[in-house]
């Protein structure tokens, strides 16, 4: 999509999400898309997400996504949709030039995260997202505060998995979660500690023998250091669960 397409379909999404937005503020229930239309929003909306975007863009576009989702009951009839709008939203927030926006990020995972409502969602979400969670993540070319609220995100979501589920997910993306581990040396404050160690206990049964020894021994290597509050979360956020 070049420049003068997308300026034509930021207009053209501004002035639906105006629309909607009035609509959905003047009555209590709603059944306003036919099948062919929610197919033609979605096509429209992924692709502006695969364009190089502003911050403005993407803000509308979290503005977008996230009305769509809503009176469509997070596409509950079109849930590969659902997952791919979102990675859209997740890799147009990573593509930025500037992205020392909290409130943006803040707002992109908001709408990630609301999504998982259940634990079937929670699965079918980590099961698309994972990837791009965990890259972002491990990233160390990223500021911390992105890396630490993308954790948390993850943990979230990573909540309503099950063993099976993580057991594939720690073998494919052993690498990502590899460079998690790696996080652990440098993240600084013990809120990080606890959320990394939170998502790495959660595949410590699972994954390649490499990578659960080395997620086993660093957790080891910090033992003593973790204080009393690390501890105490760690025991009752991931053995109680």
């Amino acid at each position: 999509m070049n420049s003068s397409e997308l300026s034509t379909a930021m207009t053209t999404i501004q002035a639906w999400v105006e629309e909607i937005e009035q609509v959905v503020s003047s009555q209590a229930s709603f059944d306003l898309f036919q099948p062919a239309e929610v197919e033609e929003i979605y096509s429209r909306f992924q692709a502006v997400l695969d364009s190089s975007l502003s911050n403005q863009q993407v803000t509308l576009m979290v503005r977008a996504v996230r009305l769509l989702l809503y009176v469509t009951g997070n596409l509950v009839n079109r849930r590969d949709q659902l997952v791919e709008l979102l990675h859209g939203l997740l890799t147009g927030f990573l593509s930025l030039r500037d992205r020392d926006d909290k409130e943006l990020n803040e707002e992109v995972l908001d709408v990630v995260v609301q999504c998982g409502e259940t634990k079937e969602l929670k699965m079918l979400l980590v099961e698309g997202l994972a990837g791009k969670l965990l890259a972002a993540i491990g990233n160390s070319n990223l500021v911390d505060w992105v890396r630490r609220s993308w954790l948390k995100a993850f943990n979230l979501l990573l909540s309503g998995s099950d063993n099976k589920q993580r057991e594939s997910l720690g073998r494919e993306f052993a690498e990502d979660i590899e460079q998690v581990v790696d996080y652990l040396y440098t993240c600084g404050d013990y809120d990080t500690q606890s959320s990394l160690v939170e998502t790495l206990l959660r595949f410590t049964s699972t994954g390649p023998p490499a990578i659960l020894f080395k997620i086993k021994y660093t957790i080891f290597l910090f033992f003593d250091t973790f204080t009393l509050k690390v501890w105490l979360y760690i025991l009752f956020n991931c053995f109680f669960i």
